[in-house]
């Protein structure tokens, strides 16, 4: 009896372990199998990806909407209007002139009235992949729109703006009719990503930011001549920052701002070997210039943004 008693109370006291079950009750952990950096990508990704898409949407509408009836292929082609011809007839004969330079426009005898750095680019696709010339120009203007509006949206993540703030911005731009100008074979989105990028770039810290600032800048200044009074814009934000009391001792403000100056001073390079090559060939080393007063009868005033003449906010000119 005691044997008996004494087994049963060794079953009683046996702990119960818990019940199991084959449904699991947790919640699945579905950022546990995807890397952060897709959930949350880095702002630059995202800014990259973005100005893809936003490219994207305004050449489909230009090659939607605004071009004329026609196969794909052709309304495509109809991006390359007027300059082009002149940036194409540089990629296929070089640079040519007479000194001095016709006093009408013919391409065929002066046509050093564009920088070289948009046909260059082009120049290296339409030699390197073998595209053909009016295409080689379009994809160049193209990549170089998708680097602005990447650049655009880091300036919007760098100033903190909201989502909607920063769709109502690009809509602003997407609105305006030179933004056409942006995906049609112009140099134009050319200069305004390299100005962009410039921008970012001499605003950010570290001797990396300073080596893509001054690449930035040398190409921007390669692209257009109003590239040459941007390449300031290091020096002239250092002075905002620091105040123009601060050339009071230009020696130390020089050393205490050495890379914003060579920053300045290499962006300037772009323009000055197009200058440097005109003068080898020519012996002219103004000869965009000389064509571009020639042919087109332009007079440039470099001090019209000084001159409140220049500015008509709130009267519209009498025509």
């Amino acid at each position: 009896m005691s044997v008996q008693k004494s087994r049963a109370m060794q079953l009683d006291s046996a702990p119960v372990e818990e019940r199991t079950s084959s449904c699991n009750s947790q919640p699945f952990a579905f950022s546990s199998t995807v890397p952060r950096w897709i959930m949350r990508p880095h702002p630059a990704v995202k800014a990259v990806v973005i100005g893809f898409l936003i490219t994207m949407v305004q050449l489909a509408l230009a090659v939607g909407l605004l071009a004329p009836e026609g196969p794909l292929s052709f309304r495509y082609a109809t991006l390359v209007q007027h300059d082009s011809y002149w940036f194409a007839n540089i990629i296929n004969r070089g640079y040519q002139t007479i000194v001095p330079p016709i006093n009408h426009k013919v391409m065929e005898v002066s046509n050093v009235a564009f920088f070289p750095a948009y046909p260059l680019l082009a120049a290296a696709l339409r030699y390197g992949l073998g595209l053909q010339t009016d295409t080689a120009l379009l994809v160049t203007a193209q990549a170089a729109a998708w680097g602005f509006w990447s650049y655009f949206l880091l300036f919007c993540e760098r100033w903190g703006l909201s989502f909607g703030a920063q769709a109502l911005g690009a809509l602003a731009v997407l609105a305006h009719p030179a933004s056409f100008f942006l995906i049609a074979a112009y140099s134009e989105s050319l200069f305004l990503m390299a100005l962009l990028g410039f921008m970012y770039w001499s605003s950010s810290k570290g001797t990396a930011a300073g080596i893509l600032a001054a690449i930035h800048g040398a190409l921007m200044s390669a692209t257009r001549i109003m590239g040459v009074p941007c390449a300031a814009y290091p020096v002239v934000r250092s002075l905002f920052s620091t105040g123009w009391k601060s050339l009071r001792e230009p020696l130390v403000w020089a050393r205490a701002n050495r890379q914003a100056i060579v920053v300045m001073i290499a962006s300037t390079l772009g323009a000055g070997l197009f200058f440097l090559f005109c003068q080898l060939r020519w012996g002219h080393w103004d000869m965009y210039m000389l064509t571009q007063s020639a042919g087109w009868g332009i007079i440039p005033d470099y001090f019209a943004i000084f001159r409140p003449t220049s500015y008509r906010w709130l009267i519209p000119a009498l025509n």
